[in-house]
């Protein structure tokens, strides 16, 4: 139990970063980073995301990254409250970011977007894994269509299966 950051250790995502909380299985392609000090989970795996991890990974048909390559990489550690204000700010430019995903989306792409006026869906800008966190028992079963996470978005889905343990059903 906790929150973790995970790095994809062979592959496509090699260098990869994503997050999982709770109780969670991982593979042998990923590596499970856990703190030893206080530290911000989501601060210290997004500094990783832009370290690019991947150009440590071996080249070879298929990339590996070896933890004792990556384990003595230095990392500048600001102050806990420091890291806490980071982090809160990263969440809320993403945030900001999908808003303005949808705005485009609506102005430039008005036949794809008619989804958007149906009376039956409720867009909600946020942290997704929270939100069915909070809404624990709400649902029978989660849905997810949109394209691969790239960047700051990767690890939701598997964040949020990992938080609400049912069906999850998506399009990886």
């Amino acid at each position: 139990d906790g929150t973790f950051f995970l790095i994809g250790r062979q592959g496509a995502l090699c260098g990869n970063i994503n997050y999982a909380e709770g109780k969670f299985w991982a593979s042998e392609h990923a590596v499970v980073a856990i703190t030893l000090k206080k530290h911000d989970t989501f601060w210290l795996g997004e500094l990783l995301r832009m370290m690019n991890l991947n150009q440590y990974s071996n080249a070879a048909a298929q990339p590996g990254l070896a933890v004792e390559r990556i384990k003595l990489l230095r990392i500048p550690v600001p102050p806990y409250e420091e890291q806490i204000w980071i982090a809160s700010w990263l969440k809320n430019a993403i945030i900001k970011n999908e808003k303005m995903v949808i705005e485009v989306s609506k102005k430039y792409l008005p036949n794809m977007a008619k989804g958007f006026t149906d009376p039956r869906v409720k867009i909600f800008n946020g942290d997704g894994a929270e939100y069915v966190k909070s809404r624990k028992g709400e649902f029978d079963v989660i849905i997810v269509d949109s394209s691969d996470p790239v960047g700051n978005r990767r690890g939701r889905r598997e964040r949020l299966y990992s938080l609400w343990g049912g069906f999850f059903i998506c399009d990886i």
